[in-house]
């Protein structure tokens, strides 16, 4: 039977998740929680043409390359009012600075193109946006986990994903998945499958831990005001809950690992951190971090801003896909073309839209010619058309255990994650780009409206089936 379920309402904002509960910003961390709801930009990511240092560069000969940039644009940010630090270099040789005060999106674009209108050395510079999370909510091969008849995104025949009779021929094992996402909760549903992970979120003030960047890469929780999302957990969960364990429910891919990253904090999380936690979930180098020594050939990114694709995540999407990874990303939770969304809209990405139980285009999803691939994502119409995934019962601090379902984009993604998971397990030898297009390639048609949303609802029998069969 159905786990018990916290009774929390959801509604959907202009980015991704909102709980609608009684606690007010106020009763928490007021000036630094009303501060981070802003979505002010606190810093510019800005590349510089020069070539690099030869060699190998110490974090010294960066810091002072840093000094000095900092030096050069101090013209443009001084008519703004503002001074600029040097923060880091990121993983894909961008660097950046930190502004003296937080501005609007539009002033900081603005003084982006100044800058790089008087520099013609830069090759781009943008503001350090803003990302949130992009989900809503609260027969043979069929596991015995207690929950597992809720879970119609896997074996219904109008909006599931036909996955138990994928798992007769794999399950996942030996392919990594990274989580890039809020961390997540050691939950007794997904712990076995849990590898280790690192925390990215360098803002003191979101990050909720007090620690900065570490090893830790668990959700101390997300609460913007309105109540902890546990949105990384319930993410994982859909990718690789453990199966026949005869509680909760299963994962897509139940034999598969996952790399929590965390990327966001507290009311979302900046791309210059999420740029680096994809190159390092991929296997590549970040200044100042160890190596990942469980690289993931899949990166699910339930996450974005309504932004078209900027050049610091055009790169780190270009970053993985060189190191032979799979850029998974949520398309959005707008109602709009996906082109208006990162990381969804960058080349490169593989953008899942989201169909509700019927199989028709779910009312908040993103749609346009850059989707990919549909999947199910629910509706919170009636609470058991959403999904149902892990969970952390905690509102305002940490509780325990549970399940919930949940609606959005984010939801959808982590199926198709996982489903590549399969496949790779079927098939080490595959591309991603194979990947990619035998998905495509075998999904099925849409059984109600579901214009622009891809080449159809994934099919996991039989993506995985032409995975197995391709040599």
């Amino acid at each position: 039977m159905p786990p018990s379920i916290r009774t929390i309402s959801l509604g959907l904002s202009l980015f991704g998740l909102v709980l609608a509960q009684s606690a007010t910003a106020g009763e928490r961390r007021p000036s630094a929680a009303a501060q981070l709801r802003s979505a002010a930009i606190p810093g510019l990511i800005i590349k510089f043409r020069t070539p690099p240092m030869a060699g190998r560069v110490t974090p010294g000969e960066i810091r002072q390359q840093g000094a000095e940039r900092v030096q050069r644009l101090a013209a443009p940010a001084a008519r703004a009012g503002l001074t600029l630090q040097f923060s880091r270099r990121l993983a894909t040789g961008a660097d950046l600075f930190k502004l003296s005060r937080p501005l609007s999106s539009a002033a900081a674009f603005r003084l982006a193109r100044s800058m790089q209108r008087q520099h013609p050395d830069i090759e781009y510079a943008e503001p350090d946006v803003i990302n949130k999370v992009m989900g809503v909510g609260s027969a043979a091969g069929r596991p015995n986990d207690a929950s597992f008849p809720a879970q119609w995104d896997l074996h219904e025949a109008a909006g599931g994903m036909n996955v138990p009779p994928a798992w007769l021929l794999g399950r996942g094992r030996g392919v990594v998945v990274a989580v890039l996402d809020t961390g997540v909760r050691p939950h007794a549903d997904l712990q076995a499958n849990l590898l280790p992970g690192y925390d990215f979120v360098s803002d003191m003030a979101a990050s909720n831990d007090e620690d900065g960047r570490d090893d830790d890469a668990s959700d101390p929780g997300d609460d913007c005001g309105l109540g902890n999302t546990w949105h990384g957990t319930h993410v994982a969960g859909t990718v690789a809950a453990v199966a026949d364990n005869g509680i909760g429910i299963s994962g897509v891919a139940p034999e598969a690992k996952v790399v929590p990253v965390r990327v966001l904090g507290m009311c979302g999380g900046r791309s210059s951190d999420i740029v680096d936690g994809m190159v390092w979930a991929a296997g590549g180098e970040v200044e100042g971090v160890p190596a990942n020594a469980n690289p993931a050939r899949i990166l699910n990114l339930s996450l974005g801003s309504a932004i078209p694709c900027l050049n610091s995540y055009r790169e780190a999407v270009n970053r993985v896909v060189a190191l032979g990874g799979l850029v998974v990303a949520a398309a959005g939770n707008e109602s709009q073309n996906v082109r208006s969304d990162q990381p969804a809209s960058c080349p490169g990405a593989f953008a899942v839209s989201a169909v509700n139980r019927e199989g028709g285009r779910a009312y908040y999803s993103n749609y346009g010619a850059m989707v990919g691939i549909a999947a199910p994502g629910g509706e919170l119409y009636t609470h058991e058309d959403g999904i149902l995934s892990t969970l952390n019962d905690g509102v305002s601090e940490l509780g325990n255990d549970s399940y919930d379902y949940y609606q959005g984009t984010s939801m959808a993604a982590p199926h198709i994650a996982g489903l590549a998971a399969l496949m790779w397990s079927v098939n080490p030898r595959l591309s991603a780009a194979q990947i990619r297009s035998l998905i495509m390639s075998t999904a099925r048609p849409f059984p109600a409206a579901c214009a622009s949303c891809g080449a159809g609802i994934a099919d996991a029998e039989a993506a995985v089936k032409a995975a197995k069969a391709l040599r």
